[in-house]
């Protein structure tokens, strides 16, 4: 047989003997020959291969085989010294090309059902990383070549803020002025600075794990324009959640990004991220934060474990009259004194909806953040220049599709986007059978009764003021959409609804938000040369060579716990005793050191 190098000749020996059981020694492995035997040579087996390079046909060329296999494989092991993290990472690098995201679990699976054998998810992991490093180039090498590629931006699509923060680097303790070690980076594009301008003002905030080779936490930004598309805004790598980080980060989203007054910023209650927004959020001019209703009621019951009373504290959370809201914390008061001391402790404009003004447009989770960090998963396992290339090329399709999708809707003659324009019928249909009864038409101040389905309640009485574009339901300053007693109340007047329509909505609007289009960086020879510094990653935030790989990511009822499973041998594969004293193991070892050659 003739291979085109000595790897993909060593590649098939070695297939060759996983698929039929077997194991080998290598006795010569030169240059140009390659030697190896069978591991029970001289025991009962001949088997033995030489392979070399072949000057005439520049091929690698099978050149003998001497004998076959007659040896009994006595290995009962589940997995084969021949299968290495180098041997899967050439069998996997496909699927990693195609998912960077795909499981460990699913790259284990792969070698079963290739090869017979369960490799640990130690050995997967490393493999993993080894095509990552074919595929989008060495990790130390990548944090080298992120300046060189955000100058190329900077030049190309000018305006896109980038800010690194490094520490200076030390050899055998003395500093090595050539290269600093990376510690943060921020960036935003220049497509999504001007695109936010016509966004809703808030901003949803989050962290999340990197999990290649360095650890690492990504911080995201986002927010929605009026077609309800997530919309993102800023990006950082940093060490961790810390509150110095989160400083870090908000200073420059406020200095650079987003300096514009009253923005809503929704996050969790992280320790850091509270911390760094008391220090931050006086310096943003009118702005301010509020508490997604997830984590809020995650830590309500990380408190008082009681699911029931959980629940009840997010109905709370969106519900829309002050009334009706007081009543439920009346009710809680009253089943669970110490639940509602610990609500009390909270302002109730930083988690619940009918308290803060409309500020958050009726976003009360941080899902849009969540949501990008899902986009972004199999991206998190990538060297670092290669992550921050997928936030600029996979989110310029989103920009090219957002504003297809509007340029669309607009030429079909729409105003607002399909969803709201339901919302709105939808609303008109409802406001035909409600009484209004004006009191100021110079005002917009108007009684509107809904009568009730049922002849035993009375009818409903809602008060409405267009002015201040405000209705008791709550739904009017909260959406800032018109309710269907708003909606009544300007048929009354006849007054155009549209005009109470936050202009946020709107298709031409929306336009705008994707109106800076993404530029191509092009070819590295049209590059501008850089100057700047050299950058090296952190010692300290290289993951550990040995056992598997861990996370710190605290788990609570929001994600989906699954039970723990029963740990099992690495070596055979079975329950009730470990790798070091598994009795399989100890008796291949036993039969080794009877073999020629070997001291008894």
């Amino acid at each position: 047989m003739q291979f085109e190098s000595k790897e993909a000749t060593i590649d098939a020996i070695k297939q060759f003997h996983i698929h039929n059981s077997f194991d080998y020694v290598v006795k010569i492995s030169r240059p140009h020959i390659f030697v190896a035997q069978c591991k029970h040579f001289g025991a009962g087996c001949e088997w033995r291969v030489r392979a070399s390079f072949s000057v005439k046909r520049d091929v690698w060329e099978i050149k003998k085989i001497d004998g076959t296999h007659s040896c009994v494989f006595t290995i009962v092991s589940q997995d084969h010294s021949k299968i290495n993290s180098s041997f899967i990472s050439n069998c996997i690098i496909n699927l990693v090309s195609g998912d960077p995201g795909i499981p460990i679990k699913a790259l284990v699976k792969e070698i079963v059902s290739r090869f017979g054998y369960t490799v640990t998810y130690r050995k997967a992991w490393t493999a993993k990383q080894l095509a990552m490093s074919r595929i989008y180039g060495d990790w130390e090498e990548s944090y080298n070549e992120l300046p060189r590629w955000m100058n190329a931006v900077q030049h190309f699509a000018p305006g896109t803020i980038v800010r690194y923060e490094a520490s200076r680097n030390y050899v055998n303790g003395v500093e090595d002025p050539s290269a600093f070690i990376l510690d943060r980076v921020f960036w935003a594009f220049k497509s999504f600075i001007e695109g936010f301008v016509f966004c809703k003002p808030i901003l949803q905030v989050d962290g999340t794990f990197l999990t290649g080779k360095y650890t690492g936490t990504l911080l995201i930004a986002s927010s929605q324009d009026g077609n309800r598309r997530i919309f993102p805004v800023a990006f950082a790598i940093v060490k961790g959640e810390t509150k110095e980080a989160w400083e870090w980060f908000f200073y420059n989203l406020r200095t650079f990004v987003t300096p514009q007054p009253y923005i809503c910023i929704i996050s969790d209650r992280g320790t850091g991220l509270l911390g760094a927004l008391r220090t931050e959020l006086p310096r943003w001019c009118n702005s301010k934060s509020v508490y997604c209703i997830r984590h809020l009621a995650s830590n309500f019951n990380k408190e008082f474990k009681d699911s029931d009373l959980k629940e009840k504290v997010i109905q709370m959370g969106y519900e829309l009259m002050r009334p009706r809201f007081e009543r439920m914390l009346s009710a809680l008061r009253e089943k669970n004194a110490r639940a509602a001391a610990w609500l009390d402790h909270i302002p109730k404009e930083k988690w619940a909806q009918c308290y803060d003004e409309g500020s958050r447009y009726g976003h009360m989770t941080t899902n849009l953040a969540e949501c990008i960090n899902g986009v972004l998963k199999g991206s998190r396992a990538l060297p670092i220049t290669a992550l921050v290339r997928t936030t600029y090329y996979g989110l310029n399709s989103w920009f090219v599709d957002h504003r297809d999708e509007t340029i669309n809707m607009i030429k079909a003659g729409h105003t607002y986007c399909e969803e709201l324009t339901n919302v709105i019928k939808e609303n008109q249909r409802q406001s035909t059978c409600q009484l209004v009864r004006s009191f100021s038409r110079e005002t917009g101040v108007a009684e509107v009764e809904v009568a009730s389905r049922s002849a035993a309640r009375h009818s409903r009485v809602y008060i409405v003021k267009l002015a201040k574009n405000w209705c008791d339901c709550g739904e009017f300053q909260s959406l800032r959409l018109p309710c269907s007693h708003a909606i009544a109340t300007c048929s009354t007047l006849n007054l155009d609804c549209g005009q109470f329509i936050s202009p946020i909505y709107r298709l031409d609007n929306i336009l705008k938000v994707y109106g800076i289009h993404f530029q191509p960086i092009g070819n590295i020879e049209y590059w501008p040369p850089y100057s700047g510094p050299s950058f090296i990653p952190n010692p300290v935030m290289r993951r550990k060579r040995t056992g598997r790989p861990k996370t710190k990511r605290i788990h609570n009822e929001m994600d989906e716990v699954q039970s723990q499973l029963i740990k099992k041998c690495g070596w055979c594969r079975t329950k009730g005793h470990n790798r070091k004293n598994c009795p399989f193991r100890m008796r291949e070892v036993g039969e080794s050191s009877r073999q020629p050659g070997n001291d008894e």
